[in-house]
């Protein structure tokens, strides 16, 4: 007792709080009790809780911060992180051009290329976890081809993205039953991107945003693509092979046991056996067609495969520089079902040539396709897998000596095999196509040192095709093959078209003189 006393008095719980010079909280730092393992993370206010031993010292290091040493010599600390010297002098772009970094007084942060790619994720919303101050991410669903991911800033609602200077949206499918629905959404058309052509992205929090008018209040995300260089034609190919996993499948107890505790569950509310005896002896015996059948594993594959191969060209002379860039993408996600995933296509195009000593023209194209193949709006995929949990293990998918019929597999008939089979239920079909042109001049007014007058014209089509086929189908019993019912779910065929076109002009005018 009296060592577990002298314990607590040489332990002390720190309480504390992590801003940046804006005071505004860092979100996601680090705290650690230094030369330990002992340590925490602030919460989305930059509040943080660690017991360390009095006197102790504590390291907060967040990323693009610098780190320093504070000692634990009272319960409450307010610690201010200062930006990285290194980092003052690069230039990052605002919502009217261009700054230094150490000249800034607006919560802007910035991400180069090399810290975008230091991570390979074919997703750039998955790139930037962790590496923005303040921006928070937090990816919804899985499924391929979705982009189902809530990225918001300090909090807030979602932020705009504007991608050189033009502000974009995707449509992404709703979160709803049937999930046929879509919405525009700025998460989307970030995801969508190909991380290799990014050459930086600004992140605006604050009062900076507000040039780009409704919806800034949320933040404002800039995206630049790269350019040309003045040089011989460099060629780069990258590819990511990624595997992916199932991380939480549920462990199941043996099928014994798992009928047997049904059994006292149902005594335990005063119903009536659920499984028979005999049942159960059967499966001790382990008799032929007594089944224990794992849905997850009948639904979902050992692994995801998903693969993304990317090609650019770059270089140019003193007048005309340029930048072209493919890249293909393909997820064949986790279900089991034959032909269900995604795969896309992109091409940037950026060219930039210099018409006399005060008249530079820039060109930029760029075409994205992708096309989804899911399950069929009978069942969303929100449902799909509350099927497969409620679907019994006594049950296989096909019936016991017929596998061309599927059994009622639960007691709402829907069998999960069945869902994922598209010849069976149908499917859901969808195409997007995106194209974007833009043409910016840019004029050095020569008579009068420091003056650029800007005009661009950005022109953007966007297309979605929807096709979705339902189809009922017949259920059976498992041991007798007879229909438990003949018609699950409703036949029906729907398309839907959808096309938005946009027209965006900007006339600016620059003066930079010093004094």
């Amino acid at each position: 007792l009296g060592a577990s006393a002298l314990l607590a008095q040489n332990t002390i719980t720190v309480r504390g709080t992590i801003l940046d010079a804006e005071k505004q909280p860092v979100i996601g730092a680090g705290v650690i009790q230094t030369g330990t393992t002992n340590g925490t993370a602030t919460d989305v206010d930059g509040h943080f809780t660690l017991t360390v031993p009095a006197g102790g010292v504590l390291t907060p290091q967040a990323i693009g911060y610098d780190t320093l040493t504070v000692k634990a010599t009272s319960s409450t600390l307010n610690i201010t992180l200062n930006e990285e010297a290194t980092q003052l002098d690069e230039t990052v772009v605002v919502g009217y051009g261009t700054q230094k970094k150490a000249s800034l007084t607006a919560a802007i942060a910035n991400i180069r290329d090399e810290e975008l790619n230091a991570t390979k994720q074919v997703d750039v919303t998955a790139s930037l976890q962790g590496k923005v101050p303040g921006l928070l991410i937090r990816q919804v669903g899985g499924s391929a081809g979705d982009f189902d991911t809530d990225l918001n800033i300090r909090g807030f609602g979602e932020p705009i993205v504007v991608i050189d200077g033009v502000v974009r949206t995707a449509q992404r499918r709703g979160r709803q039953f049937g999930g046929n629905s879509f919405s525009n959404s700025s998460t989307s058309i970030l995801s969508q991107l190909n991380p290799e052509d990014i050459e930086s992205i600004s992140v605006l929090k604050d009062a900076s945003a507000s040039l780009y008018g409704i919806g800034s209040q949320n933040g404002v995300i800039l995206v630049t693509t790269k350019k040309g260089s003045v040089g011989k034609p460099t060629i780069r190919y990258t590819n990511t092979l990624s595997i992916g996993f199932p991380t939480a499948i549920p462990q199941e107890v043996d099928i014994v046991d798992n009928l047997l505790y049904q059994n006292e569950m149902y005594a335990n509310i005063h119903y009536p056996a659920r499984y028979s005896d005999e049942l159960i002896q059967h499966y001790r015996n382990g008799d032929p067609g007594y089944v224990d059948t794992k849905w997850m594993d009948e639904v979902l594959r050992d692994h995801s495969f998903q693969q993304n191969h990317s090609l650019s060209i770059s270089g140019g002379t003193q007048q005309t520089q340029y930048y072209l860039s493919t890249r293909f993408n393909q997820d064949n996600g986790i279900y089991k079902g034959d032909g269900l995933g995604y795969n896309a296509f992109n091409f940037q195009g950026n060219v930039t040539t210099k018409v006399n000593d005060n008249l530079t023209v820039v060109y930029q194209s760029s075409f994205d396709t992708n096309r989804r193949l899911g399950m069929s709006t009978n069942n969303s995929e929100s449902n799909f897998f509350y099927y497969v949990a409620y679907s019994e293990r006594i049950m296989a998918p096909t019936v016991y000596g017929n596998p061309s019929h599927y059994t009622y597999a639960s007691g709402e008939h829907w069998n999960p095999v069945a869902i994922l089979d598209i010849d069976t239920m149908g499917y859901s079909k969808t195409a997007m196509h995106n194209y974007n042109n833009s043409l910016d001049f840019k004029y050095d007014a020569p008579f009068l040192k420091g003056l650029t007058l800007d005009a661009f014209a950005s022109f953007n089509v966007s297309q979605r095709q929807t096709n979705v086929l339902d189809k009922s189908m017949s259920v059976y019993d498992y041991w007798t093959d007879e229909v438990i019912e003949a018609a699950k779910g409703t036949s029906q065929y729907a398309e839907n078209w959808n096309k938005t076109m946009s027209l965006y002009g900007k006339l600016q005018a620059n003066y930079n003189k010093r004094w």
